[in-house]
């Protein structure tokens, strides 16, 4: 009778976690993270200002409601303050004593040139860029900020637990979700934040801004 008993209770366990019963909202983020951004630098002089942004995102990189196979990224931006020099540039990077030739191409909804160097940083490179002589150092700010990536979306799978609930079914998750950091050049603001952003099936967004400081959400739109 304990034989039986104890089976009853694993076969009950076995139903549990197949539909999904006991898993926390971070839980389903977790597994449905199409972007996170883990480590951030960031650099500025007269004519540009650049970012680097490291961490995983989804290799099909589609804003469908779908998450699948992750892989490292490096998004390496060069924003320049008053013009744009075609749809192509080159810069020289430099990782410590490592320096290549990079073509960044425009994207034309931000003017902001990019490109995915398609591995991850760790945070402590030595960077810089270089366009047409004049050079810039990146610093890893991420290291500076009192709530990591982690906690950001800690705080966001709160803050969202009622609009991440409404897309649960069974054991899976009807939507991804990215985690960037807003730079303050492009929104003009003096400090960064992270932006969680929850993106379902049906292509309908809901996102949080959270403080990098002390991580009170600044920001939600539902």
């Amino acid at each position: 009778m304990k034989k039986i008993g104890a089976l009853m209770i694993l076969l009950g366990c076995i139903g549990i976690f197949a539909f999904g019963c006991g898993k926390k909202t971070s839980d389903y983020v977790a597994e449905n993270m199409s972007e996170k951004t883990e480590v951030y630098f960031f650099g500025e002089g007269n004519k540009f200002y650049s970012t680097l942004s490291s961490g995983q995102r989804e290799e099909a990189y589609l804003m469908n409601g779908k998450s699948e196979k992750k892989v490292d990224f490096a998004l390496l931006t060069v924003n320049f303050f008053n013009e744009v020099f075609g749809n192509v540039i080159s810069v020289k990077f430099s990782v410590g004593e490592d320096v290549q030739t990079l073509s960044l191409e425009l994207n034309p909804i931000n003017s902001t040139y990019m490109i995915d160097l398609e591995k991850k940083f760790v945070g402590d490179e030595v960077i810089s860029v270089e366009y047409n002589g004049d050079k810039i150092q990146l610093a890893n700010v991420s290291k500076a900020f009192g709530v990591g990536a982690d906690k950001a979306i800690e705080i966001a799978s709160k803050e969202l637990s009622k609009e991440i609930t409404k897309q649960k079914k069974g054991s899976a998750l009807n939507a991804e979700c990215y985690l960037r950091v807003l730079d303050k050049r492009a929104n003009n603001f003096q400090d960064m934040f992270w932006v969680f952003t929850v993106v379902n099936t049906k292509n309908e967004t809901y996102s949080v801004v959270i403080s990098t400081v002390d991580g009170s959400v600044l920001s939600k739109s539902e």
